[in-house]
């Protein structure tokens, strides 16, 4: 079975630092930013 790595998210809303994770076995730049929560 292929193991996916986990990518951290992280942002910033309404001043304050954010993060998420994500677990894909490959992810692009653009899909990042697509993940990541609107601004």
């Amino acid at each position: 079975m292929p193991h996916s790595a986990h990518y951290r998210i992280e942002y910033v809303h309404n001043g304050a630092d954010k993060s998420f994770y994500v677990s894909a076995e490959i992810m692009s730049n653009a899909e990042a930013w697509h993940l990541s929560p609107p601004l």
